[in-house]
């Protein structure tokens, strides 16, 4: 997890000294419309991450996000046995994400955005039978609350470029995830940082 903690920092400093220089332009910003959607597509590196899809609405500064992430990573195998110690079943597991977050835009300079956000994800496991029978741990699942910040810079009227380094914190965890966790690669918690593009309607 250090990886993710070093490249959680790198980027704050990196895109809050890009905003900063943004604040000394003297060009007053376009002006913004009440109400805004957008949908986008992007990646999120963390332990079991994948590909995300998003769809959100901005009114005025207030933004509501949903998104949803197909994990293309596996998790390490995890073997399962019965209460005697009898060797059941070999898995290994994708995750799945469904996120809500609500965030609220700052303005810096003509380009740039950063957009504080507090969440809620509800993740799924989806289990890859080895060797053995039994899908041990498929469809387990946990919540997480997820505290991040969204900067985004606008490339063209409707395209922007965005980076979302964010925390989760585990809520709540079944018997069979926090298991597998546990003996696995992944957590519930810990850090993601999510790159991608958004398009504006």
């Amino acid at each position: 997890m250090n990886s993710y903690r070093l490249l959680f920092i790198f980027s704050l400093l990196f895109l809050t000294a890009s905003a900063s220089a943004q604040l000394k332009e003297q060009q007053r910003p376009d002006v913004e419309p009440p109400v805004s959607f957008y949908l986008g597509g992007a990646y999120t590196a963390r332990s079991l991450g994948g590909v995300t899809l998003l769809a959100g609405v901005a009114y005025q500064r207030h933004d509501l996000q949903l998104s949803y992430t197909l994990g293309l990573q596996k998790s390490d195998p995890v073997y399962w046995y019965d209460d005697d110690g009898i060797w059941l079943s070999s898995m290994k597991y994708r995750q799945q994400t469904f996120a809500v977050r609500y965030g609220y835009r700052l303005p810096a300079g003509q380009r740039f955005i950063i957009t504080p956000q507090l969440g809620y994800s509800y993740h799924t496991l989806s289990g890859q039978q080895d060797e053995g029978e039994g899908r041990y741990g498929h469809s387990a699942h946990s919540s997480s609350l997820t505290l991040g910040m969204r900067v985004q810079c606008r490339l063209l009227p409707p395209v922007s470029v965005f980076l979302t380094p964010e925390y989760a914190l585990a809520l709540s965890q079944d018997t069979y995830y926090k298991h597998t966790a546990d003996v696995s690669n992944f957590s519930a918690s810990g850090f993601a940082l999510t790159a991608g593009l958004t398009f504006d309607f």
